[in-house]
């Protein structure tokens, strides 16, 4: 598969992920459940390349999704 092929992937994921995540009771916000969702099941890479799509301007995300991608912590060596 190829990278843009990737990025497109993973670009309406998170998009379809902010579009049907329902706000739990603990969060503050929508945009917290979504990078919640991602920090938990995305894999480093795939974490990795949506911030840095995002940091690119993320032309492609919904609001939500480009709001909750910003709130994810990128994945260190450690």
């Amino acid at each position: 598969m190829s990278q843009t092929h990737q990025l497109d992937a993973l670009i309406s994921m998170v998009n379809q992920i902010a579009d049907n995540v329902p706000q739990s009771a603990h969060s503050t916000s929508k945009a917290d459940d979504v990078a919640s969702h991602v920090q938990r099941f995305w894999s480093r890479d795939m974490k990795l390349s949506i911030i840095a799509y995002a940091q690119q301007g993320g032309d492609q995300l919904n609001p939500l999704a480009r709001e909750a991608v910003a709130k994810i912590v990128a994945p260190t060596n450690n």
